[in-house]
C-alpha cells in the first residue's frame, strides 16, 4: 500500500493524474485514466466502472496537498512539541528560552514556504523550485538531529537540486527527495519517545473522557464485568487452596492498590488468550456507529485504543501455543516405542531448541492459524481467501508433521551421538532417515485431532502457556518479596520452574511476549488503575457461607 501511494504521488506530479484502477477482489491494476471524461472531485472520490464490470477506476482529490500539509504538521512536531501547560498559560515573549525563540522562528518560517495552496499552484503550472524548499528544510532539520543525520540530509537536499526545471532530475527523484525527509524525521521522531511515554496516560484517559461525553454514553458494564470476574477468580484460587506454583502465592494479603494491578495482569492475559466473540451482543453501545471497532466487539471499553495491539498479542499467543504442542507432540513421538537398542530415550534441551528453530523456518507464518477465529473446520468455505489461507496452513503444518516425525524416526533409530551443534539433524553422523510411515500416520492423526480450538488438549495447553504467561508478568511487575514463590529462591529461572510442563524451551517466547504485556499493563493501570479502585466499580465476592448454617 505505501509503495502504491508513492507511485500515485509520483504519477500526479508528473501529469496531474489522481486516478487508480482496482480489479474485482480489490487489488491495482493496470491503471484506465478517466480524467478527461471525470470531473476533479471536490470531496469524495468519484468511481466509475468498466464497460465489462471487473475493474472499477477512482479519481480522487489531489494528494499533493495532505501530502505537503502532512510534512508541515511533522516538522512542527519535531520542532515545537506541546509544552504540557495547562490550556490558558502562556509566556511573555521576553521570558522565553533562547531555544524556544528559535523554534518557533523556525516554525514561522516553515509555515510561510510549505504553503500548500500555492505550491500545488506552482506545480500545475510547472514553476516549483523544490531546490529552495528542501534547501530550508534541510538547514532547520540539522538544527534538531543527531550529526549522523547530516549525510542523509546532504542527500535529500542534493535529489530536490537536481528537481530545479530544466535540471538533470525526474519527478521520480522529488518523490525521492519527499520520502527520504518522511524517514529522517521518522529517525528524529524517536528521540521524543520520552515525551511520548510520559504523555501517553494522560492523552489516553483525555480520550477516553471525551468519548465518554459523546451523544451516546459509553457504558462501562462490559469493562465491570471483564475486570470483577479476574478479581473474583485470584480470590477465589488464594482462599480454596492457594496455588503451589503461582507467582501470587498471596493475594489475598496484598495491600488494595497491589490487588488492583494484578488483577488488570489476570484480567489482560486472559483477554489475550480467550479473546471475546465479535458476534456476541454487546451492551446498548454495541449499536452506536461512532464508537470505536474495538467497544462494538465486547472488548472492554477501558482498551479501545489497544484493539490493534491486543490481536497482534493474541496472535502471539496463539502462536505459541501451537509451538508448544507440536514440541510436545515430538516428545510423544520419540517416547512412543522402546528405541532399537532397547535403552531409554532422552530428549535433550538442546536438541528441542535447535527443533524449535526447524518449525519456525518451515512451518506457517502463523503456526496458531489453527486457533484463530473463525478457523474451525466449517468456516473455511466462506471466502476463497479464506479457504487458500486455510490450505496454505496445512500444507505448512504438513511439512512440520514430517520435518517432526523425521527427527523423531532418527532418534528412536539409533543412538544419540551429540555433535558440535547439539541438534537432532545429524545421527551418528549419517545422513536423516526416511521417516517411518507409521509414525507419520500417528503424528498426521494427532495434529488433525489436536490442533483445533475445541480440542480439549489444546484448552490444556493454552492454559499452561497462559499461566507460565502470568506467572512471568507478575514477577516483572512486582517486587521479588511479594511474587516469590515457596521453595523457589528469589532470581530463580522460570525454565526452572515450568520443568515438569515441557515449557522450558518456549521461555524465550514466553518473556517475549510477557515483556510486551508489562508495557500494555503499565500503561494501563497508569491510566485506569485509579478507576478500577474506586468504591463500588469492584464487585467484591460474597462472603463465605457457613457450612453449619
Amino acid at each position: 500500500m505505501a509503495e502504491n501511494y508513492w507511485v500515485a504521488i509520483g504519477r500526479e506530479l508528473e501529469s496531474g493524474c489522481t486516478c487508480t484502477t482496482l480489479d474485482a477482489s480489490g487489488r491495482v491494476c493496470d491503471r484506465g485514466c478517466v480524467c478527461l471524461s471525470v470531473p476533479v472531485p471536490t470531496g469524495r472520490p468519484i468511481r466509475t466502472f468498466s464497460p465489462t464490470g471487473d475493474c472499477m477506476t477512482v479519481r480522487t482529490v489531489s494528494r499533493l496537498k495532505p501530502l505537503l500539509r502532512e510534512l508541515l504538521e511533522v516538522l512542527v512536531s519535531i520542532i515545537q512539541p506541546p509544552s504540557g501547560r495547562p490550556e490558558g498559560v502562556s509566556l511573555h515573549p521576553h521570558l522565553l528560552h533562547p531555544q524556544v525563540e528559535q523554534n518557533i522562528s523556525h516554525v514561522s518560517y516553515l509555515r510561510s514556504i510549505l504553503d500548500a495552496d500555492l505550491i500545488q499552484q506552482e506545480i500545475e503550472h510547472g514553476l516549483f523550485d523544490p531546490s529552495g524548499v528542501f534547501q530550508a528544510i534541510g538547514d532547520i532539520i540539522r538544527c534538531y538531529c543527531a550529526p549522523m543525520r547530516d549525510r542523509a540530509v546532504d542527500q535529500m537536499v542534493t535529489l530536490a537540486r537536481s528537481c530545479v526545471p530544466g535540471g538533470t532530475g525526474t519527478k521520480t527523484d522529488a518523490v525521492r527527495a519527499i520520502r527520504q525527509c518522511f524517514e529522517i524525521m521518522e529517525l528524529m521522531k524517536l528521540t521524543l519517545r520520552p515525551y511520548l511515554v510520559h504523555s501517553a496516560a494522560q492523552f489516553e484517559l483525555k480520550t477516553f473522557q471525551e468519548n465518554r461525553h459523546q451523544k451516546i454514553p459509553l457504558s462501562l458494564d462490559t469493562t465491570r464485568a471483564w475486570f470483577t470476574s479476574a478479581y473474583l477468580e485470584l480470590v477465589a484460587q488464594n482462599t480454596a487452596s492457594p496455588p503451589k506454583d503461582s507467582a501470587i502465592p498471596s493475594f489475598s494479603k496484598y495491600p488494595r492498590g497491589v490487588q488492583i494491578q494484578v488483577a488488570i495482569t489476570k484480567a489482560i492475559v486472559n483477554l489475550i488468550f480467550h479473546p471475546p466473540s465479535s458476534s456476541t451482543p454487546c451492551s446498548s453501545t454495541s449499536s452506536s456507529p461512532n464508537l470505536p471497532s474495538s467497544v462494538n466487539s465486547r472488548y472492554p471499553e477501558t482498551l479501545y485504543l489497544d484493539h490493534a495491539r491486543l490481536n497482534t498479542l493474541r496472535t502471539d499467543a496463539a502462536d505459541f501455543t501451537s509451538l508448544y504442542m507440536l514440541l510436545m507432540l515430538y516428545r510423544q513421538l520419540v517416547h512412543s516405542s522402546p528405541r532399537k537398542d532397547g535403552s531409554r530415550t532422552v530428549v535433550k534441551q538442546d536438541e528441542l531448541l535447535a527443533l524449535k528453530k526447524e518449525i519456525w523456518e518451515i512451518g506457517p507464518a502463523h503456526l496458531g492459524h489453527c486457533f484463530m477465529r473463525g478457523t474451525k473446520s466449517g468456516d473455511f468455505s466462506e471466502t476463497s481467501e479464506k479457504a487458500v489461507e486455510a490450505t496454505k496452513w496445512r500444507e505448512d503444518i504438513g511439512n512440520v508433521v514430517l520435518q517432526l516425525t523425521m527427527r523423531a524416526s532418527e532418534v528412536r533409530s539409533q543412538p544419540y551421538i551429540p555433535t558440535p551443534s547439539s541438534s537432532a539433524s545429524t545421527v551418528s553422523g549419517k545422513p536423516p532417515l526416511t521417516p517411518d510411515q507409521n509414525l507419520l500416520k500417528l503424528a498426521t492423526s494427532w495434529t488433525e485431532s489436536n490442533l483445533r480450538p475445541e480440542s480439549s488438549l489444546s484448552a490444556l495447553m493454552k492454559k499452561r502457556v497462559r499461566c507460565a504467561v502470568e506467572d512471568a508478568v507478575v514477577e516483572m511487575i512486582l517486587p521479588p518479596s511479594l511474587c516469590r514463590k515457596p521453595g523457589v529462591e528469589a532470581g530463580a529461572s522460570p525454565s526452572i520452574e515450568h520443568a515438569t510442563s515441557g515449557l522450558e524451551p518456549l521461555m524465550p517466547e514466553i518473556r517475549h511476549l510477557a515483556e510486551k504485556l508489562k508495557k500494555l499493563i503499565h500503561i494501563h493501570t497508569t491510566v485506569y488503575g485509579a478507576l478500577y479502585a474506586q468504591p463500588g466499580f469492584l464487585v467484591d465476592q460474597p462472603p463465605p457461607v457457613d457450612p453449619a448454617a
